[in-house]
């Protein structure tokens, strides 16, 4: 039963993906809210044909520019988060070439940087440019995805930007959320579920997609906590510091 329900849903993902990979590609060209709004929708249907079921709480923060900080442990973040936020996302510019997630990153027009140390000031700029456009944008600042039992702690670089000059004329707010995978099958996550849920260290990614596409349903809670002004921080580590607890307190919770 199992295989049957992997294939079934990878010819429904194939439809739905086909369909509105045209029905975007219309969309970008007439109107960029209107190409906002049909990306979540293309998005709400991928995940629900993965059996996804997700519940938000809290405030979703409104006004722009805005940059979302969140805990990271699986591909399934991504899906989820372009599900409930009009924003796009920051990756390592590996992603790219990942197969499947890379094509998915890049249709929700993914900010890819090098993240390299002497690209510091690059990056910093083209986010500053994304952001003073309107974009809200969205990165995981642990730096790699966990088996989703715990959190580590944020890197500082992509915190450069709320110290960038536009962003502190424009008022840019850093908010920070939480992802948490609840129910696996109906039943409570527990630590034996994570490697089939969370995708990390070296682990194939095509035997975890195949068993993931077998299973019946996955619970995921997101909670909006609140934001904060960027130029209230006086640096980027303070800035990063208070996101990670924010995001560690409420995830122990």
């Amino acid at each position: 039963m199992g295989h049957v329900r992997a294939i079934l849903k990878i010819i429904n993902l194939i439809i739905w993906i086909f369909i509105f990979t045209i029905i975007i590609a219309f969309a970008r060209i007439v109107s960029r809210t209107l190409y906002k709004k049909i990306l979540m929708k293309a998005y709400i249907g991928i995940i629900a044909i993965l059996g996804v079921r997700v519940q938000c709480y809290g405030e979703i923060e409104s006004s722009r520019p805005v940059l979302f900080t969140s805990n990271h442990s699986s591909w399934l973040d991504i899906l989820i988060l372009a599900s409930v936020l009009p924003a796009s996302f920051v990756s390592k510019s590996e992603v790219r070439k990942w197969p499947v997630i890379g094509w998915l990153s890049a249709l929700c027009n993914t900010v890819f940087v090098e993240r390299k140390i002497s690209k510091t000031k690059e990056n910093v700029a083209l986010l500053a440019d994304r952001l003073s456009k309107g974009d809200c944008l969205i990165f995981f600042p642990e730096g790699t995805t966990t088996d989703g039992s715990h959190i580590l702690p944020f890197k500082t670089g992509f915190f450069n930007v709320a110290q960038h000059e536009s962003m502190q004329s424009l008022g840019l707010r850093i908010a920070p959320l939480v992802i948490k995978y609840s129910k696996f099958n109906n039943k409570p996550v527990t630590s034996k579920d994570r490697p089939h849920i969370a995708w990390y260290g070296d682990m194939d990614l095509a035997p975890h997609l195949w068993y993931f596409l077998q299973q019946r349903s996955l619970d995921v809670e997101v909670h909006f906590l609140p934001s904060v002004l960027a130029k209230d921080y006086d640096s980027r580590r303070d800035l990063a510091q208070y996101c990670y607890e924010s995001v560690l307190e409420f995830f122990q919770k």
